[in-house]
């Protein structure tokens, strides 16, 4: 029904001129449209990755697994005026 109705409009070219005309709309038709397709190729299927909770003793063991490093620095004496 609503793919029909888009034909009937002009389709490709009804919505390339709603992104000039109506810019605001359609980025917010995009936004809702984008994360919905999902196309693969038969060679390289999409693959998806669940991860469950870590195995972990502690909130300090599951840091230790998941946080990100710490980048050392030294601290300047110098300041700005």
């Amino acid at each position: 029904m609503i793919i029909g109705a888009l034909q009937e409009v002009g389709g490709q070219r009804y919505l390339a001129r709603q992104a000039i005309e109506n810019p605001s709309s359609f980025m917010t038709l995009i936004g809702k449209v984008l994360p919905t397709q999902l196309t693969s190729d038969p060679d390289h299927p999409v693959q998806f990755v669940i991860r469950g909770p870590s195995p972990v003793e502690s909130a300090s063991d599951w840091l230790k697994l998941h946080a990100p490093a710490v980048i050392d620095a030294e601290v300047a004496d110098e300041t700005i005026d």
